[in-house]
C-alpha cells in the first residue's frame, strides 16, 4: 500500500512533521511518500531533514499531480490549523482514494469517516499512525467498496454541475429572499 501526504510546501501549519513521526512508530511494508518541496522556514526545514529516514521517499513537486494519484493508494492530510478547503482531498476523493484526514476546518464536510475514510485529531501522532496501520490492514474488498463510494460522493457533492446548483440556490436566496 503507498501512503502519499502530498503538500505544496513544506509549512508547519501542514503538518509534515506529524507525519513523519507516526511513520517512524510503524513497522511495516507500505511505502511512504511526500509530495511538496521545503518552505522558507529554514529551522523548520531542518526539523524536517533531522526526522527523515529511509522509510520515506521524499518526491518533491510534482507538475502533473493528478496522473500522481493514479499509483498511490491513500491520501494523509495533517495540518494541524484550519485549512477551510484542502483541495488534496477533494482530488483524492475524486479518484477513489482512502483518506485520512485531520479534524481541522473543511475537512468534515469533505471527508466522510463513515464507511473506511478516517478523521483523526490534529497533532495526534499516535491516532495517525493506528490510522495509518488501521488502513494497510484493510482487504482488498473494502479498499475497492471505499474507492466507489469515495468517487459516488465527489459527483453528489463537487461535480460542477452540483456546484452550479449551490451557486444558483445562494443566488436566488440572497436575491430574491431580500425585502425591498
Amino acid at each position: 500500500m503507498i501512503f502519499s501526504n502530498i503538500v505544496g510546501s513544506f509549512l508547519k501549519w501542514k503538518g509534515i512533521h506529524i507525519y513523519i513521526q507516526a511513520i517512524n512508530e510503524i513497522k511495516s511494508n507500505a511505502i511512504f511518500e511526500l509530495v511538496g518541496n521545503f518552505g522558507v522556514d529554514n529551522k523548520y526545514n531542518e526539523y524536517i531533514k533531522a526526522l527523515l529516514n529511509e522509510k520515506i521517499i521524499l518526491k518533491g513537486f510534482i507538475k502533473d499531480i493528478k496522473n500522481y494519484y493514479d499509483t498511490i493508494d491513500v491520501v494523509v492530510h495533517t495540518a494541524t490549523e484550519p485549512d477551510s478547503l484542502p483541495t488534496v482531498l477533494i482530488e483524492g476523493l475524486a479518484k477513489g482514494k482512502i483518506l485520512i484526514a485531520s479534524d481541522v476546518g473543511g475537512v468534515r464536510e469533505i471527508v466522510d469517516d463513515g464507511y473506511g475514510n478516517i478523521i483523526v485529531p490534529p497533532n495526534n501522532v499516535e491516532a495517525l499512525r493506528d490510522a495509518i496501520i488501521k488502513v494497510s490492514n484493510y482487504s482488498k474488498d473494502k479498499i475497492e467498496k471505499i474507492k466507489q463510494k469515495n468517487i459516488q460522493i465527489t459527483k453528489e457533492k463537487f461535480s460542477l454541475s452540483q456546484q452550479i446548483k449551490k451557486m444558483e440556490k445562494i443566488y436566488e436566496e440572497t436575491t430574491y429572499g431580500r425585502k425591498n
